[in-house]
């Protein structure tokens, strides 16, 4: 989690343009094309961001003025070295910085499709591991980058990477433990998102004064603990369920009993019996009653695989079920979950940065103005957190979207209206603010709420492709300022009409909050069934056919 907040966010501290202005002349005014009876003596040079402007007879109101270019190069104010400084991204070049995190973008989209369906074909912890320690390697290995152009690649590999770890670690979380506690944990990576989004700036500051290698650096040491995440993590129990790969299921249930000091056998008769879950009780050569720290209190009760395989199992071998992207657009129902989910996600994301971008800088401290613009995340992280176990899924998008979309609307209509004294700005602000505590929210809602509506063999790929939506809106969201500029209250309708409809599409959605995790596609769509009134509306239909009949 540190790991992938820093290589999206390092970039505040490590591109920013520090002030500068051209070096000073080193030769005679007359090298750069000053006419030759112009007295040196005679004449005040100016030193701006981007040119040299040299004026004769000692006052700017003279006809005679030179321009020329920073021949010398730069002198930065600040003793610090960004990457903009140190590769004199200023002026002509100005923007390039910027490219870098266009580039990380460009990447990240790269990324979320691509190891997404790697992690449903091969398995969530290869590719977890593998992401993670190439963030590792490549953000630390950043500090020898010798060129602007090496540097910009790196960005974009660190993106495909950066998405690798944030979707299939919150994929094999979520998958990890059952559905009262998935809640829980989807409120728990939203904190741990923003601690670690907050504790930048400890980095940040603590090394002002030292190149911005330095910080590069401390970004990628922060994932050190990827040297080891072989050994500390196991693979997805669902993953593993769903691919019948059965020998690693076991040991992995074998591990979880060790841990929690409880009879192995019976946790695999308890997993035995859950529909899902069948395919585990298959024939094996090796027993599965091999325990040593059963609880002394409690009896061992001496279960072969051939008793579990009597009451659990068909005769019929089962036969993988693997999925492709082509899927989503083969299932009706899968595709229109899907759609609904891909525009809540851009949607989430065009409204959370196109607030950012059309709200007015403050001043002051960068490092204290970034600090309380994380912080201000963890209000929206408290109420999502207390309200996610205490109502549905469904309910938790729809609430937090109408009031982003309600507050956004009130906000753009008080900004309008004519208020001498100012109350009315004040209270716009205001609902501007709730505004932005509810659309974090609600991407925190359909975080959650997204992978749950996919099957274990295309959880990833469609968490992957939703994730890619979100870039889509971010990439939008620049042009909200320049539409401000032109009609203020536009962004604020744009974005609040956009949450109202994403309030009424996510009605036809189904439940999933009290559900354990869909293995198969056939489970998701019996769910939508179910819940849909499908049935019934079938059942209607016959009956009406049959009295038209009769």
């Amino acid at each position: 989690m540190f790991g992938g907040a820093y290589t999206v966010l390092v970039y505040v501290f490590i591109g920013y343009q520090p002030p500068h202005h051209c070096s000073n002349l080193t030769q005679s005014i007359h090298t750069y094309g000053i006419p030759s009876y112009i007295n040196e003596s005679q004449v005040i040079v100016h030193y701006g961001q981007c040119d040299i402007t040299v004026y004769s007879n000692g006052t700017n109101m003279t006809s005679e003025k030179w321009t020329i270019p920073c021949v010398n190069g730069y002198t930065y104010e600040n003793t610090a070295k960004t990457f903009v400084s140190e590769w004199n991204l200023v002026c002509t070049s100005a923007g390039l910085g910027e490219l870098t995190q266009t580039f990380l973008a460009a990447g990240q989209c790269v990324g979320a499709m691509l190891f997404a369906s790697m992690a449903d074909r091969f398995g969530r912890k290869p590719i977890l591991m593998s992401s993670h320690l190439g963030l590792f390697t490549i953000n630390t290995a950043s500090f020898f980058i010798p060129s602007y152009t090496i540097f910009a690649i790196s960005r974009l590999l660190l993106g495909a990477l950066q998405q690798g770890v944030a979707i299939v670690l919150s994929t094999i979380l979520l998958e990890m433990f059952p559905k009262q506690s998935r809640g829980t944990i989807g409120a728990l990576l939203s904190v741990f998102w923003t601690v670690s989004v907050m504790s930048i700036t400890a980095f940040g500051y603590g090394l002002r004064n030292y190149s911005w290698r330095y910080i590069q650096l401390a970004a990628g040491l922060i994932s050190v603990h990827s040297l080891f995440g072989y050994w500390l993590i196991d693979e997805s129990f669902r993953w593993l369920i769903a691919n019948k790969k059965t020998d690693e299921a076991i040991k992995v249930a074998k591990k979880i009993a060790r841990i929690n000091k409880v009879n192995v056998n019976q946790v695999l008769s308890v997993i035995s019996s859950q529909q899902p879950m069948r395919e585990l009780a298959v024939p094996r050569s090796e027993p599965i009653n091999e325990f040593d720290d059963v609880p002394e209190n409690e009896p061992s009760e001496e279960i072969e695989s051939a008793d579990l395989i009597e009451n659990t199992t068909d005769s019929t071998p089962s036969v993988v079920q693997q999925y492709t992207l082509l899927d989503i657009l083969k299932s009706s129902i899968l595709l229109r979950n899907s759609i609904i989910l891909w525009f809540a996600w851009c949607v989430n994301s065009l409204t959370y940065y196109g607030l950012f971008l059309t709200s007015s800088s403050m001043a002051g401290s960068r490092y204290l103005n970034y600090f309380i613009n994380a912080t201000v995340e963890l209000p929206s992280n408290i109420m999502f957190w207390l309200m996610v176990n205490r109502t549905s899924r469904k309910t938790l998008v729809v609430f937090f979207h109408a009031l982003a979309g309600l507050s956004l609307i009130i906000s753009v209509a008080l900004l309008t209206l004519k208020d001498d004294g100012g109350k009315g700005a004040v209270v716009s602000t205001a609902f501007g603010f709730l505004g932005k505590l509810a659309i974090s929210s609600s991407f925190n809602s359909v975080w959650l709420y997204t992978p749950e509506l996919y099957p274990t063999n295309l959880r990833s790929a469609g968490f992957g492709v939703a994730s890619t939506m979100a870039r889509v809106g971010a990439m939008i969201a620049p042009f909200s300022s320049l539409l401000a500029a032109r009609i203020i209250w536009g962004p604020g309708v744009v974005f609040g009409v956009c949450c109202f409809l994403v309030t009424i599409l996510v009605t036809v959605l189904p439940e999933t909050g009290q559900r354990e995790l869909p293995q198969t596609l056939e489970e998701l769509v019996n769910w939508n069934k179910e819940q849909s009134g499908w049935k019934l509306g079938k059942l209607r239909k016959k009956k009406k056919i049959e009295t038209a009949k009769t």
